[in-house]
């Protein structure tokens, strides 16, 4: 192919001679003041700027494709970005590298008319980049023309790259390449300028060789070139770090177990120093002691680097391996630290749980039924429940379920009850549930008889009922954000301490009832309400504080507890309701905090039958209570109870309400109007009455004891009156 030359110095001349013939045609124009030349003047001004245009874009280009010429360079040094800054002018950006420095690129626009040849660079089969023209190899004798030269020995650019360089031919008004340094130039039969006439002049910008830039992923920085096609993604240069591949829960087996270190791709072998692993309890413990005792064997792989230096991906890892003193199931802390060459440190962390069982995400997971641990991950529905329990009760010893997207354990989910054709679990000992869960739905773990260990995550904020019955769990916390229990919550369970949450108001019925092992229950003033029968047959109850907020006592509440000693009151209580202490037969201290004597609170109006029934109260001091009706059986075989003061405002005794009572006297209020059948009955030490009414009350059946008591006083004036009623078959004397 023919090569034309065109010298530099040939368009200086050019541009004198244009000059030169401008200015004789416009001292020519003076000659003739009739002639109008101003269309000739606006024709070769618009000449000038259209040349001044094309002069400033083609030294625009040449930029262009120096700076892609730098691009590819950084990429085949494996350079990296650090920052990406736009120029303040908004056409273009400062690419800054980590070695190769600024590289400015601009994006520019498409004039009205012309065009600029495209030159640009692609990668050929041999991973090397060669310059294109117009999408086509530029070809220098034959040859694709390199955009980079080869390294010498020491890694340095040899001095064989070309960099392909562009002009305007004024005489031809095309574009030129030279791809010799500017010595020889070749036409590329591509116009600079359109022809003159309404199509107007090239733009004030004209095709860039970067058509976009892409600066929003966080790897790389991608620029396209201006064939729309290529592009050319430059990595971002990554902050010394180090991470675990993943941040879910690891759950180690006995064996081996290995995890991938992921550092910066930028990392060099001359900034590292050292990659230190160690495993802590989650408690802070650390439990990487190297002894006998360790529960952990930890083994780090450093990372490999290439010829060049450069990082090879996935090489570090870190191998950690339980030991005979690794717990099963508790949760430890891997800690990995990165230690620079200049001492700087970086570290990260996982969780991590020791298992000997198997893994599973679905039931087609488990191949073997026998298996005695069992962790779920992902999704967990009702019926992998029930597979559980139809096929792995006879064998399964401990569920983890921490790494489940469980919210909800469902109704029956590990209960065995006969009427659902089961037989009692006698094998399950351990449940783990996963943080995130919020309700524990009726009978969760019914009658699963070797559960001690579960754990109660603070995301819980309802708990249904009979959830631990017939289980022979000691330890249940409630977490603090629970709002909701159900009726029968903890229902025959053996937990022996409890505490109410602030963010629970209210205790529902029996919700603790056949606790036999509850020793201590923790209320707050907060409640105000606990329901029928709450506490009732909790025998190993000592003694219980009632919550300000609480003002009716419900019926049955601390029926049968036989261990209870201490009841502490508050003035707010109004009502005590049908059975509250029933046969709390240990029961001696029912009043306020720090009095010496049983008193009741002024403002009470109510106590219910069998309120203390066969309690063992020793006095009652009913006096400053607004209470009108001592109901029947209230006191019944309280047999230790010799001192009793009545309501100032009693009305009536009920059947059989002292009856079996030891007190050797007693005094009756003026209001009393009636005592009914067998009130006193079996009351064989009453010897002394007083009555203070004025007329004598209704005595019905059995009133009295059959045996005769020594003396009724009475109002001196209703002496007779009393002498002539029923009173006097009950006492030797009235006086």
């Amino acid at each position: 192919m023919k090569k034309k030359f065109i010298e530099t110095g040939t368009i200086r001349k050019a541009w004198i001679a244009c000059s030169i013939m401008c200015a004789c045609m416009f001292g020519l124009s003076s000659c003739w003041d009739d002639y109008d030349n101003s269309e000739l003047r606006g024709d070769i001004e618009n000449l000038k700027n259209r040349v001044k245009t094309l002069e400033e874009w083609q030294k625009s280009v040449n930029t262009d494709i120096q700076s892609l010429k730098s691009l590819v360079e950084a990429l085949e040094d494996k350079d990296y970005v650090t920052a990406v800054t736009p120029l303040d002018d908004g056409t273009g950006y400062v690419i800054s590298f980590l070695k190769s420095g600024n590289i400015t690129i601009k994006h520019g626009e498409k004039g009205d008319n012309g065009t600029t040849p495209v030159i640009s660079v692609k990668q050929d089969t041999d991973g090397k980049c060669y310059w294109t023209l117009n999408g086509e190899w530029l070809l220098d004798n034959g040859n694709k023309i390199p955009v980079t030269g080869e390294k010498g020995d020491k890694g340095d650019k040899g001095e064989d790259a070309i960099t392909p360089q562009v002009r305007i031919n004024t005489d031809t008004n095309e574009w030129e390449i030279s791809t010799d340094n500017g010595t020889t130039w070749v036409s590329t039969g591509v116009k600079a300028t359109g022809e003159k006439g309404d199509t107007g002049a090239q733009g004030d910008k004209g095709d860039s060789m970067f058509s976009s830039i892409d600066n929003s992923n966080e790897a790389y920085v991608e620029l396209t070139l201006a064939d729309g096609v290529t592009k050319i993604k430059l990595p971002r240069y990554a902050a010394f770090s180090i991470a675990f591949e993943s941040d879910e829960v690891f759950y180690a087996s006995p064996s081996d177990n290995e995890l991938t270190l992921v550092l910066p791709a930028t990392l060099k072998e001359s900034d590292y120093r050292s990659i230190i692993a160690t495993v802590t309890a989650t408690n802070g413990a650390d439990v990487q002691a190297r002894s006998s005792e360790s529960r952990w064997n930890v083994t780090v792989t450093k990372p490999t680097f290439g010829t060049d230096g450069v990082l090879v991906e996935g090489s570090a890892k870190v191998t950690i391996k339980g030991t005979e003193n690794t717990r099963l199931a508790d949760t430890y802390l891997l800690r990995v630290a990165l230690v620079a060459a200049n001492g700087t440190e970086v570290t990260a962390s996982r969780l991590i749980k020791y298992f000997d069982g198997t893994v599973a995400e679905s039931q087609s997971d488990i191949t073997d039924n026998t298996v005695k641990r069992l962790a779920w991950k992902g999704d967990m529905a009702e019926d992998d429940f029930a597979y559980i329990r139809n096929n792995m009760a006879s064998t399964l010893e401990v569920l983890d379920l921490s790494a489940t997207t469980l919210t909800e354990l469902p109704y029956r989910a590990l209960a065995f009850y006969s009427s659902m054709g089961l037989s009692d679990n006698t094998t399950l000992r351990e449940v783990i549930l996963p943080e995130g869960l919020k309700t524990i739905h009726n009978c969760a773990f019914a009658m699963c008889k070797a559960l001690n260990k579960l754990n109660v995550p603070s995301t819980v904020t309802t708990l249904g009922g009979w959830i631990l019955e017939g289980t022979p769990l000691t330890s249940f916390t409630i977490p603090d954000g629970l709002t909701s229990l159900y009726q029968s919550t903890f229902y025959n369970s053996d937990i022996v301490e409890i505490r109410i949450p602030a963010t629970v108001k209210e205790i529902p019925n029996w919700c603790f009832t056949l606790c036999e092992n509850l020793e201590r229950i923790y209320l707050h003033d907060g409640i105000t309400s606990i329901g029928e029968g709450a506490f009732s047959s909790c025998p190993s109850l000592d003694h219980i504080t009632i919550p300000k907020g609480v003002t009716v006592l419900s019926k049955d509440l601390f029926a049968s507890c036989h261990g209870l000693r201490e009841v502490y009151l508050h003035d707010g209580i109004t009502a005590m309701k049908e059975g509250v202490f029933y046969c709390c037969t240990s029961l001696t201290y029912c009043t306020f905090p720090d009095y010496g004597q049983n008193i009741l609170p002024d403002g009470l109006t109510e106590i219910g039958k069998n309120c203390f029934y066969n309690t063992a109260l020793k006095q009652i001091n009913m006096s400053r209570t607004q209470i009108k009706d001592i109901p029947d059986w209230a006191f019944y075989t309280c047999e230790n109870l010799k001192e009793v003061a009545f309501p100032y405002d009693l009305e009536t005794i009920g059947n059989y309400a002292f009856s079996g009572c030891p007190f050797t006297s007693i005094t009756l209020p003026a209001s009393l109007t009636e005592i009914k059948s067998w009130a006193f009955s079996s009351c064989n030490n009453l010897r002394f009455v007083e009555c203070r009414a004025t007329t004598p009350p209704t005595l019905n059946d059995g009133a009295f004891p059959t045996n005769q008591m020594s003396r009724l006083t009475v109002p001196t004036a209703y002496i007779d009156t009393y002498k002539s009623s029923s009173w006097n078959d009950y006492f030797e004397n009235i006086e």
